[in-house]
């Protein structure tokens, strides 16, 4: 019994040993893995606050690997790398760099293995470009900052790289997004680093620049084995350049591998949640959707061959179809099927790479009936253009491209029976629109050109809009959906007002229409001739439009008859001052100025100690004018302060009859 005894007490001591061993065996397997990757993460889950966004991140890039991450917009991936660099804290889990812990890790010695540039801009305040790129050097120097010769060396190696040394003695802050992207990534490779991050590092370059950003990143990955994490929105570079790619969707990483299992179209459709058009994964690009209607031209081509003609169909609009052709007896069976459709038939002969070798056997396809071969080769992109003029023949020539309009377009637009049609057709001289006293006449929104003075405008006459409850029918219904794109075409709006009834609150509406969309505004108090006048008269009216349309002071009024042609020159006066003010453009450095005196005439508001601080202002567009002032703390910028600073802007500049948007926008403080 002892002996049975001290045996099990052996086998169970065997297998605790074996146990221990086994072990033992799989963390060095562990730790020889781990040994291989010079980034990884360990159960990272990431957020905001204390709301997780992304849980369980497991990422292992390897030296000398660029890893990509993709996804929509808004799915995590600028956040999964802040929180990999520490600018947002990790809700859970581990980032290991070079075998360490970086929450163990000083910053100084981060930045001597990482490099960073994400889409956030530094504002460096009175910095070149040279002194800009070699911040990235600060990790190797003294306290005070100072580059030695062998620091500016790399300085100048880095701008070279990235074609930027002619930047060298420029103003960082004067030059534009495009080559402030290359300095700051000249900056990140003087640094040095094992590891560098990048955040959408494509962003603001042309496609030259793009192209030779990648090439950087590719040679320093090959000759020194450095390791890239970056996000991407090309999904035709990630493909073309990533080693293994990150799909970020949802709240996890759905997918993680090569690009070979990443970019099929299938996935990528799921992915992205593509529901018009395609994506192809041959050719690494997305495709349009076809031209909606009844398929005009039927394309033959095979291996890609037809691609030219296709992009050529969809930029003019005109429905196709496509088929595949081998040349063999099925020519015939197909071309006799096109015979019968009763459809023109354009035939195209491709792979004629070489036109006086291979034309005369083009000859031979005379024999299917189609009639005129025409020899075009895709790869050398020849003939395509009496190809496409063949096919443009038989099609309808409003389809053919025409020149943008650059006249200035006015809709005219209020309540039925305001007299908008009566106000086209006076100017116009003849009663083109017609004019009745049932509303609801005009249907359609109607363009007419107008001359005067030799320049010419294109009047846009609305279906007058009623009262929601009002309609009725689906014919006026669509009528007003027309209204409202005319709007959205036009420079200007006329609203006409019927001086009888008086500003009303649907005439307010359909001004608000208009407003929205930052539209030019004139209000046309149409059948002035009808009202009984004194000295008083035109006061009192106009203070009531004003009080009625307070949102839109701006605002320019007329006061005319359609119907007997008072005052209707007036209306082009004020038309082309309304045009001018709105494309009018104002100098960055005159704006500046009004800023500084507005602020000084009256302080910007506080709340709790904490003081509205206006850095700078420009305008970024026109149609509207619109101007963006960088401030400390948008919550403090009261919309009171906003109109403030509108005024002080249209009382030095004007803009009459234009609205002005004006975006706050933070700028943190250094």
């Amino acid at each position: 019994m002892k002996c049975s005894k001290d045996a099990g007490e052996l086998r169970v001591k065997c297998r605790k040993e074996a146990g221990k061993e086994q072990e033992k065996c799989k963390r060095n397997g562990e730790a020889d893995f781990m040994a291989e990757d010079y980034i990884w993460t360990e159960n990272m889950t990431v957020g905001y606050g204390k709301t997780p966004l992304i849980r369980q991140i497991g990422i292992h890039v390897r030296a000398g690997e660029i890893v990509t991450l993709i996804g929509p917009n808004g799915a995590g991936k600028s956040t999964i790398l802040r929180s990999v660099i520490r600018q947002l804290g990790l809700l859970e889990g581990t980032v290991y760099l070079d075998g360490m812990p970086m929450k163990g890790m000083g910053e100084r010695e981060i930045a001597k293995r990482m490099s960073i540039l994400m889409t956030e801009r530094i504002h460096p305040e009175l910095m070149n470009c040279e002194d800009v790129v070699g911040t990235g050097r600060y990790p190797y120097t003294g306290r005070m900052g100072i580059l030695t010769a062998e620091d500016r060396g790399k300085v100048r190696e880095a701008m070279e790289l990235v074609h930027a040394w002619d930047l060298a003695s420029r103003d960082f802050s004067q030059i534009s997004d495009g080559q402030k992207q290359r300095i700051l990534l000249a900056r990140a490779i003087c640094q040095d680093p094992s590891v560098i991050v990048l955040d959408e590092p494509t962003s603001f370059l042309d496609i030259r620049h793009k192209l030779e950003l990648l090439a950087i990143l590719k040679k320093m990955v090959l000759e020194k084995q450095m390791t890239v994490i970056m996000s991407l929105h090309e999904l035709d570079l990630a493909q073309k350049i990533s080693d293994q790619v990150i799909c970020v969707h949802g709240d996890h990483i759905e997918k993680y591998g090569a690009p070979e299992e990443i970019f099929t179209s299938d996935y990528i459709r799921k992915l992205y949640g593509i529901t018009r058009g395609s994506y192809n994964a041959e050719f690494g690009c997305v495709e349009m959707e076809p031209p909606a209607g009844k398929p005009e031209v039927f394309v033959i081509g095979g291996n890609g061959s037809g691609i030219s003609v296709y992009r050529k169909l969809q930029r003019q609009g005109i429905p196709f179809v496509t088929g595949v052709l081998h040349t063999n007896d099925a020519d015939y069976q197909v071309a006799d099927m096109l015979r019968r459709s009763g459809k023109p038939i354009v035939l195209a002969v491709n792979k004629v790479d070489n036109y006086e070798k291979f034309v005369l056997d083009t000859y031979e396809f005379y024999n299917l009936g189609l009639g005129t071969p025409f020899p075009v080769s895709a790869n050398s992109k020849i003939g395509f253009g009496d190809l496409l003029d063949e096919v443009l023949v038989h099609c309808n020539p409003q389809d053919a491209d025409e020149k943008e309009d650059e006249r200035p377009r006015v809709a005219i637009i209020g309540k039925p029976n305001a007299g908008k049609s009566s106000l086209i057709n006076k100017l116009l001289g003849e009663d083109r629109l017609i004019v009745s006293d049932i509303a609801g006449t005009t249907r359609d929104a109607i363009d007419t050109t107008v001359k005067r003075n030799g320049k010419e405008y294109v009047f846009i006459d609305t279906a007058g809009l009623r009262k929601k409850a009002r309609v009725k029918e689906d014919i006026e219904r669509y009528s007003v959906i027309r209204t409202v794109a005319a709007v959205e075409r036009c420079d200007v709006a006329i609203l006409v007002i019927d001086a009888e009834e008086g500003i009303t609150e649907q005439d307010a509406k359909i001004a608000g229409i208009a407003h929205e969309r930052g539209k030019g505004m004139i209000i046309a108090v149409n059948k002035w001739d009808l009202i009984e006048k004194n000295d008083k008269t035109i006061y009192k009216f106009t203070n009531q439009v004003r009080e009625v349309l307070s949102y839109m002071s701006y605002a320019e009024l007329v006061f005319i008859s359609a119907k007997t042609g008072q005052r209707l020159p007036k209306i082009f006066d004020v038309l082309d001052m309304v045009i001018e003010n709105h494309a009018l453009r104002v100098q960055t450095g005159v704006l500046n100025e009004i800023l500084t005196e507005a602020v000084a005439m009256k302080q910007p508001p506080s709340d709790k100690g904490k003081r509205l601080k206006l850095y700078y202002i420009t305008q970024v567009s026109v149609k509207p004018p619109t101007f963006v002032v960088f401030i400390n703390d948008r919550q403090l910028m009261h919309f009171s302060y906003t109109r403030y600073l509108e005024n002080q802007i249209r009382n030095t500049f004007g803009f009459r009859g234009t609205p002005i948007h004006i975006i706050a926008r933070e700028r943190k403080e250094r």
